[in-house]
């Protein structure tokens, strides 16, 4: 694995775990300016719903993939020859890497065109959202390039993606 993208996906965990605070920070503003004076935090479940959700799901995916931290069901897999588990790697690298690129093609496409019309909400104030379209395509580029980046490694080196954990 390159160094860059594993710095990118730490980047990109960072962000997450500071929109879960911005969350938590909202929320807990929120719920105490409603119980103690009446009055809560306007917009605050747009924010949420807009911002901090998506940033806390979606940008851990490259963390997740470069700590292969993902799913792995190995039914067969482990009792299959060197050579297998190694093209089977190798494939799922592509697959990944492919995937996420496709997704974050159609998210960028979606996301410039909620740019263009200016997408917004509103509610007690205006909300812009469109800057939170964006935050779909980098992270799915981000996984995107932690999974080629795995492949690429695959390929120069064989062996060296098992042993790193």
């Amino acid at each position: 694995m390159t160094r860059w993208p594993t710095r990118l996906a730490n980047v990109q965990l960072f962000l997450s775990g500071a929109g879960i605070v911005l969350m938590m920070v909202n929320i807990s503003l929120d719920v105490l300016g409603t119980g103690l004076f009446g009055v809560g935090v306007p917009v605050t479940i747009e924010l949420v719903t807009y911002y901090y959700m998506i940033m806390a799901v979606f940008l851990p995916l490259a963390a997740v993939e470069a700590k292969r931290e993902y799913l792995i069901v190995d039914l067969f897999m482990d009792r299959a020859p060197e050579g297998l588990r190694r093209c089977s790697e190798m494939l799922r690298a592509l697959a990944t890497a492919a995937v996420f690129a496709l997704l974050s093609w159609l998210t960028l496409m979606s996301a410039l065109k909620s740019y263009r019309t200016g997408e917004l909400v509103l509610s007690a104030l205006t909300v812009h959202v469109w800057p939170a379209r964006f935050i779909l395509p980098a992270a799915f580029a981000a996984a995107a390039l932690v999974a080629a980046g795995d492949l690429l490694a695959l390929v120069r080196q064989p062996g060296r993606r098992e042993q790193e954990p």
